[in-house]
């Protein structure tokens, strides 16, 4: 036996003697097997393989999308990098095999690296003499997406294709592709073909077209320099390259190239949105604030929420565009200042310019950047993105030779008047970019949704938000507040009080049309807007009634206790004085404002859903009914009596105020139905710059409220205010009350009565007719003092302790 093992002993050593290559090559398998068996086990046991197998928990940025209240609209969008996942089977075939016939056809039979693929490359290069083609798979290109840094270096390399490995090792082809798929940076802030697709397609990944899908995988190798946005014929070119790619590798027949390679590259107009250009940016950046302040920065820009909001897209397109209407018209009143801006100044190229305003389509009656780019006397010559306008003197309403108002590379504001799609022609009327700034917003009555939300002419340039931050005085638009605390002290719209001079210590309040009218009814003084007796009518219920009053409406900034607030000193911001006003035609309950209806996180599950608060009774429903009977009074016969000009209004009841500040710093026009509350304001970001003379509430702000609520209201069913006419108990003692310490107030004698119920108010009686101004002179002045009823006068009655009110977006308040 151990002469046999013997034997076979020396013919193994006689075997290896006779044939030394083949033991050699034995050996180098061993060796290398030992060592990739060494390797891999290196490689699976390093901080490499961990991050590779984190990859199954890993959550890529997803963007935030923001909907208006119909559930489909997108209105805004966060993001650190737009980005929308698809799975491996929402993404369709000729998409995937596009990237991989561009970008590594031997993606299904590679490991990770391809030498081949590397060899091929170091070859094309050396003949080139300079890099013009890649090496790297389309593993080892997640890899350096998902884990490295750009940086060139060899040992970056080093990296990525051991990191290639092991992602080949832990996951499948499918999954890489996927993964890649979603990662991959297109362009445009855009990464992943989906968001690719929707930027530049206007529609899904899934929707793509051959031509289509084969331009989205020429864009990885250079976004910027194969831009079909700013480069188009090199996107087209590497676009067929690709088509090519794909024939090459069987993906598609040649007869399909070469029709995709035909058709030209189209993009949708409207895909590219920008949060700030939009009309819904004002509305959005709230929607920011609010998410950033509860989620969080990072959750808000790359968690995927999606957040569904009150807003109505159609009624805000109508604010924004009512808001500017206005505020052009305002312009036009007050003279051309001339462009901002002239391109050739700039050392820009006039033919290649392009305004990001022009990204989202143009519509008839809509306000644009135009570029001039030649004058002469009898026309200019207007680029307003693919299209040419010919403007004439006609078209440009100031008054002056064209030569004089633009030259070529101004960059103006034009209106849009028609379109015609054929010739790229336009009719445009020529404008400036105005100065003046407005704000809107509309509430709905009794939810307190946000419908609309315009917080100047344009967020891109101005991002303060008039309508949330600004405070301004609020002037007659603050009346509505004196009188509801008069008519909780008894006061009725048939009571009288005197417009005739007051002068207090040195104070005299006078009328705008500085016109005085005698004894007249509180419901005509409200009308008209009359100041003198707005500070009777404080004076006589006492100061603390109307602050006390100015506090439960909701309003941020407590009155200031002084007679000169019956007018309007007082700074509050348009959103807080629309919902105040809300609580009047909701039969004295609290409007709350919100812009949220739900929240739901990327993977479904809701954050948070709006629930209203408990109902809180703020006035008492008569106290509520008699302040719309008295501001039905204001639209019907007074200071916005316009609105009644216009069929679309006839069959709605609309109460409203309007509100001119001193100086003309600020208008106002609020105003409301049944069912919905918007208010308008209008001036200047200085507070201290004046309007100008007679532009007045009813002038500057109320023809942006009419523009807006004829459109708002067009397909709304008219209803009526449900309104109370009994006068309750308490106010009726209120009433005797207020008689009563009228009649002990200071020893002012009282007109007669000629009313049935005539106010008792500090009523001097003239000693004279009226002069020539209509002024009634006085017997005695009235005392410089405020008058305080001797007792405690006569409040709603008490009810149980109320909840913390909620902020101005129904938020809770620290």
């Amino acid at each position: 036996m151990s002469d046999r093992g013997g034997q076979r002993t020396s013919r193994g050593r006689a075997f290896w003697r006779r044939h030394p290559i083949v033991a050699l090559l034995l050996l180098a398998a061993l060796s290398g097997g030992l060592s990739g068996a060494l390797l891999a086990y290196a490689l699976d046991h390093s901080e490499y393989a961990l991050m590779v197998a984190q990859l199954s928990e890993y959550q890529a940025s997803v963007l935030s999308r923001v909907y208006a209240d119909d559930g489909r609209t997108i209105i805004g969008e966060f993001y650190l990098e737009r980005r929308l996942p698809l799975s491996y089977f929402d993404i369709p075939p000729h998409v995937r095999n596009a990237f991989i016939a561009i970008e590594d056809a031997r993606f299904y039979e590679h490991s990770g690296i391809d030498p081949i693929r590397i060899f091929g490359a170091f070859a094309a290069n050396l003949r080139a003499g300079g890099t013009v083609q890649g090496g790297s798979t389309i593993t080892q290109q997640l890899a350096k997406m998902l884990f490295l840094n750009p940086e060139r270096t060899y040992s970056r390399k080093l990296k990525e294709a051991l990191l290639a490995l092991l992602i080949e090792r832990y996951y499948t082809k499918e999954q890489i592709i996927e993964l890649y798929c979603n990662q991959i940076y297109l362009g445009g802030n855009a990464y992943g073909v989906e968001a690719a697709a929707q930027y530049y397609f206007g529609k899904s990944a899934r929707e793509l077209t051959l031509e289509e899908a084969a331009l989205l995988a020429a864009l990885p190798k250079a976004p910027q320099l194969y831009s079909p946005v700013t480069r188009p014929q090199a996107a087209l070119a590497r676009r067929n390259l690709v088509l090519e790619k794909m024939a090459e590798e069987g993906y598609i027949s040649r007869e399909a190239a070469q029709a995709a390679m035909a058709r030209p590259i189209q993009l949708a107009e409207g895909g590219r949105f920008s949060n700030a250009r939009s009309p819904y940016a004002y509305f959005v950046e709230e929607v920011r604030r609010y998410l950033e302040d509860k989620y969080g920065t990072r959750r808000t820009h790359a968690g995927g929420l999606q957040v569904y909001t009150t807003l109505d897209a159609r009624a805000q397109r109508a604010a924004v565009r009512a808001v500017r209407t206005g505020l052009h018209a305002y312009d036009r009143r007050h003279g051309w200042r001339g462009p901002v801006e002239n391109l050739l100044d700039q050392g820009k190229d006039l033919a290649r310019y392009r305004h990001p305003d022009w990204e989202g389509g143009f519509e008839v009656g809509e306000y644009y950047p135009g570029l001039v780019l030649s004058v002469t006397a009898n026309e200019a010559i207007v680029r307003v993105g693919p299209y040419t306008a010919r403007v004439t003197p006609r078209d440009a309403p100031w008054g002056r030779p064209l030569p004089r108002l633009v030259r070529p590379g101004d960059l103006v504001i034009v209106q849009v008047q028609s379109l015609e799609e054929s010739t790229k022609e336009m009719r445009i009327t020529l404008l400036q970019l105005p100065e003046v700034q407005g704000a809107l917003v509309a509430l709905e009555i009794p939810s307190g949704e946000i419908k609309a939300l315009v917080g100047g002419y344009d967020f891109n340039r101005v991002r303060l938000n008039h309508a949330t931050q600004g405070l301004r005085q609020t002037g007659s638009a603050f009346k509505p507040f004196i009188y509801a605390a008069a008519v909780e002290a008894g006061l009725m719209p048939e009571d009288h009080v005197l417009d005739a001079p007051l002068q207090i210590g040195d104070w005299a309040p006078s009328n705008y049309d500085r016109v005085f009218k005698g004894l007249i009814t509180i419901a005509r003084a409200v009308a008209e807007s009359r100041n003198v007796p707005a500070v009777r009518v404080l004076q006589r219920i006492g100061i603390a009634r109307a602050v006390r009053m100015v506090e439960r409406l909701g309003l941020p900034n407590p009155m200031a206790p002084f007679l000169p607030s019956a007018l309007g000193a007082t700074e509050e911001p348009l959103l807080a004085m629309t919902a105040a006003y809300a609580i009047f035609a909701n039969q004295g309950r609290r409007v709350v404002p919100h812009l949220i209806r739900r929240v739901v996180d990327r993977d479904g599950r809701e954050l948070e859903r709006w629930e209203a608060p408990p109902t809180e009774q703020v006035l008492d429903p008569y106290v509520a009914s008699t302040m719309v009977r008295l501001l039905q009074g204001v639209v019907d016969g007074g200071t916005a009596a316009r609105i009644r000009t216009y069929a679309e209004f006839r069959e709605w009841p609309i109460a409203g105020k309007t509100g001119t500040v001193n100086d003309f710093t600020d208008a106002w026009f609020i105003g409301f139905t049944p069912t919905v509350c918007a208010g308008v304001w209008i001036g200047f970001s200085d507070r201290k710059r004046s309007l100008g003379p007679g532009e007045t509430g009813s002038v500057a702000a109320l023809p942006i409220w009419i523009d807006f609520m004829r459109e708002y209201l067009k397909d709304k069913t008219p209803t009526t205010f449900e309104l109370i006419t009994e006068m309750p108990e308490w106010i009726r003692a209120a009433r005797e009350q207020t008689e009563r310490e009228g009649r002990e107030a200071s020893g002012i004698r009282e007109l007669p009565a000629v009313a049935p119920s005539p106010l008792p108010s500090l009523v001097a009686e003239p000693t004279s007719p009226p002069n020539k101004h209509g002024e009634s002179p006085l017997k005695e002045k009235i005392p410089d003092l405020i008058l305080k009823p001797p007792q405690e006068p006569v409040e709603p009655p008490k009810e149980e302790p109320k909840k913390r009110r909620p902020g101005r977006f129904g938020e809770p308040r620290p």
